[in-house]
């Protein structure tokens, strides 16, 4: 009965069922080391094609360069991105 007082004290508390639990464990044995919090991860391969040749950061950053020329209302932050980028390509080896 004490240990589900317990737990339902620190549910409300925490609002983790986890946590909770733990604190449980650790009250009511000799264990004092905290157990990690398990980790659920979702592994999702992705294969991706290279189609065509694989462009250069010089190519990349002039692209990126052109595609801010290119656009009809350009805002501050586009403005000092297209600065950026000039002197950027300037100095690239």
């Amino acid at each position: 009965m004490d240990r589900e007082i317990v737990y339902l004290i620190t549910w409300l508390i925490t609002w983790s069922d986890f946590k909770s639990k733990e604190v449980v464990r650790i009250i009511f044995t000799n264990e004092k080391e905290l157990v990690n919090k398990p980790i659920y991860k979702t592994e999702t391969t992705k294969t991706v094609e290279v189609i065509g040749s694989v462009k250069s950061k010089k190519d990349e950053l002039q692209e990126a360069l052109d595609i801010l020329k290119a656009k009809k209302n350009k805002t501050v932050k586009d403005k000092n991105s297209i600065g950026v980028l000039e002197a950027v390509l300037n100095n690239y080896r």
